[in-house]
Order: C-alpha cells, then sequence, then structure tokens
C-alpha cells in the first residue's frame, strides 16, 4: 500500500483540569484547536486525541465538526493503552505515513512532555520532528500561585530533559502562528 505523509495534531489529555484552570487558558487551547480545524489545505491533518467522548464532552464536539466537514481527520485513541506503535498502526490504515507530530495537552511537563507512552520526548527519541504548540499546552500540576508561574516551572523541567535525552533537534516550542503545517 502507498502511504501518503501526513501530519498529525495529538491531543494529549486535551480538556485537562479545567477547575484548575482559569477561563482564559481553558479557552485558548480550543481556540487554537478551531484554528487548526478550519482552513482548507491541499492535504488532511490528522487528529489524534486520547478523550472519553462520553466525558469530555467539548473536544468531542470538535471531533464531530472535523469528521461531518471531512476536510480532516480524527481519530480517537484509547487513553491509557496507547502507543506510538499503536498510533502508527490506526494512521497506517487510514493510509498515511506519519511525517511530523504537533502536540497539544495537559500538563506540559507531565504527560504532553514525558509521562505518556506516545509523549512529545518519547516521539522525538524515534527521530520524529515534533512542534508542541504553546497555546495549545497547560500546566495544572506544578507549583505557582497562577498559570504564568506554573508555566515557568514546567518549561524548566521541559528543557532540562530535553537536553538530558538530547533532542532539541527534534522538538520545537512554538506559537500558533509558527506552527508548521
Amino acid at each position: 500500500m502507498d502511504l501518503k505523509p501526513a501530519n498529525i495534531i495529538l491531543l494529549i489529555d486535551f480538556e485537562g483540569h479545567p477547575a484548575l484552570g482559569s477561563e482564559f487558558t481553558n479557552n485558548q487551547r480550543f481556540s487554537t484547536l478551531n484554528w487548526l480545524c478550519n482552513p482548507v489545505r491541499t492535504y488532511p491533518l490528522i487528529f489524534v486525541s486520547n478523550h472519553i467522548p462520553d466525558r469530555h464532552k467539548k473536544t468531542e464536539e470538535m471531533a464531530k465538526m472535523v469528521r461531518v466537514e471531512g476536510r480532516h481527520i480524527w481519530k480517537t485513541i484509547h487513553p491509557d493503552n496507547s502507543t506510538i506503535d499503536s498510533i502508527k498502526i490506526e494512521v497506517k490504515k487510514l493510509g498515511y505515513s506519519i511525517n511530523k507530530v504537533i502536540i497539544g495537552g495537559t500538563n506540559t511537563s507531565g504527560c504532553v512532555f514525558r509521562h505518556k507512552p506516545f509523549c512529545a520526548i518519547n516521539w522525538a527519541k524515534r527521530g520524529y520532528n515534533v512542534q508542541v504548540a504553546a497555546e495549545m499546552v497547560a500546566e495544572y500540576q506544578m507549583p505557582g500561585t497562577n498559570g504564568e508561574e506554573r508555566n515557568q516551572h514546567a518549561m524548566a523541567i521541559v528543557w532540562r530533559d530535553c537536553a538530558k535525552e538530547n533532542v532539541f533537534k527534534q522538538i520545537r516550542y512554538v506559537r500558533n502562528i509558527d506552527i508548521d503545517v
């Protein structure tokens, strides 16, 4: 089978912990996701999300819109039992190979960067180019009196771990206008 290269938008625990975040932080991620979903492109993006459809209503609503409009592809994966290999298999079933991985989710220094089997560092260690979309991540677990302080702590951990794993060439932390889709 001839696979077409595609970029995936990987949403890791995307809805996060809304009760712990500000309204701005909670809405900013969805605004950026909406921005990625809407342009007509010559190729589809593949959105891969580990949300639970009956519990994460906002993410599921975004998935429904993507499916109905048919401009892109949305694949919901198991929240606990998914891996990079299982994601690659699902994308291959759709007729694509993964070109690059663009990630958004919660918590930035935890599940997004290092705690999930399909986190940013694990993709980068396999040689994939990874972009973590700054406006699509949030940090709720780090100490701090506000989102800014929590994000400062998170980014210190992220870059420490990137240096430790020697993946600076594979991972970029980008603003939404710099996302290379």
